[in-house]
């Protein structure tokens, strides 16, 4: 299994909290009061964002940063 970048896994886990939360990407802004469009880019893994940007969306998803940075993906498969 290919390991995922940094940018690559922030960006997957935001996007899973954002599904499981049953949320848009516009609520998710809102909630951290950044821009949607750059959210977004984010979000797709477009954009990197700062460290500061990355402790607002996290505070918003009310998760620590540290479930937004890890690589779960290697836990989730050896469950299935």
């Amino acid at each position: 299994m290919t390991k995922l970048s940094v940018m690559e896994t922030f960006s997957k886990n935001i996007q899973q909290v954002l599904r499981n939360r049953g949320w848009t990407i516009q609520q998710l802004a809102d909630r951290a009061q950044l821009d949607r469009s750059n959210l977004s880019k984010v979000i797709r893994g477009v954009e990197g964002c700062t460290l500061e940007k990355a402790v607002r969306i996290a505070r918003a998803l009310e998760v620590p940063l540290s479930v937004l940075t890890e690589d779960f993906s290697e836990i989730l498969s050896a469950a299935s």
